[in-house]
């Protein structure tokens, strides 16, 4: 059995906790730790150099989880927003560059890099449409993977659709996580605001699901340079979903919440708010033999309660 040494880049975020908890308990994976990152606003070249050096010396492949983000933070100092999130990317391929060793890299991206394509289902293969800071940093740390050009190198970038799940982290979750908050919302007898009619389109995967692709991934060595969209495949409307929490948070806890429609106006709306999007997972299929097992309506109910659990 060969055994594959991990290391985990954000490993204390909310995907990133729930995937040491699976990836722990694997025989053919260790998990590579106690190798500290510090960010740095001000760019050192000598710092990132010696700290990938570190990292690739004790490990193979490198889960690549760490990004901000939290919108509004990245847009405060676009700059600087540019420089923590690219350079150790790049510092990282850099000292690939000047190795013989075969590593790889898993990259976590979004499936918000898609924009508001038309036509749904959307594959790897669609338009890229970049509304904000955050996907034109997804969309750069991807190039710099694409056209780093390293023979010993093999990346798997995965787009992510809209990954829900309990939060056993630490840390709060961004602003990204619109179940979360609007379950949060319910909770505590706030009103659940719908953007228009809420008749948009959404892609929802299970963090679990996302784990056991990753796990796939990583033992899957001969699956080279590649792009996946991850998610269910299947396309759910807002406005069902927040009268489905409306309907779970009632009868499990006798919470009656108002669903309150909000009208749009142009100068306030984020595009990313009212697009619609369904994922084709037919690529990762085909090439990796993974299906989403958590049905949604399952992840939702056990979302409402660690929440309420969580709160009270």
């Amino acid at each position: 059995m060969i055994v594959r040494k991990v290391f985990l880049f954000g490993q204390n975020g909310f995907i990133g906790t729930h995937l040491y908890n699976f990836l722990k308990k694997k025989k053919n994976i260790k998990i590579i730790q106690n190798i500290s990152f510090i960010r740095k606003k001000k760019f050192t070249q000598k710092y990132y150099s010696k700290y990938w050096s570190k990292v690739v010396s004790k490990c193979d492949t490198v889960v690549y989880l760490s990004f901000n983000n939290d919108l509004d933070d990245l847009r405060k100092n676009p700059r600087i927003s540019f420089i923590e999130t690219l350079h150790p990317l790049y510092m990282l391929c850099e000292v690939l560059r000047n190795t013989k060793k075969e590593f790889k890299i898993i990259y976590l991206s979004t499936a918000s890099l898609y924009g508001n394509n038309v036509k749904l289902p959307v594959n790897e293969k669609s338009n890229i449409e970049l509304y904000n800071i955050y996907e034109k940093l997804k969309y750069f740390s991807e190039q710099i993977l694409i056209n780093s050009k390293i023979k010993n190198l093999n990346y798997n970038i995965l787009r992510l659709s809209n990954v829900y799940g309990e939060n056993i982290s630490n840390r709060k979750q961004s602003n990204r996580q619109v179940l979360t908050k609007v379950i949060e919302n319910a909770i505590s007898n706030k009103e659940i605001k719908v953007f228009g009619s809420g008749n948009y389109y959404r892609d929802f995967v299970h963090v679990k699901d996302v784990c056991q692709v990753i796990n796939k991934l990583i033992a899957r060595i001969k699956i080279k340079n590649e792009i996946f969209n991850i998610g269910s495949g299947k396309k759910l409307k807002l406005a069902s979903i927040f009268k489905k929490i409306k309907s779970i948070v009632f009868k499990n806890y006798g919470i009656l919440v108002k669903i309150k429609k909000k009208k749009l106006k142009n100068s306030n709306v984020d595009k990313s708010d009212i697009r619609n999007f369904q994922a084709s997972i037919s690529k990762i299929e085909t090439n990796l033999n993974w299906k989403p097992k958590i049905k949604f309506t399952v992840g939702l109910r056990n979302l409402v309660e660690f929440i309420y659990e969580k709160k009270n």
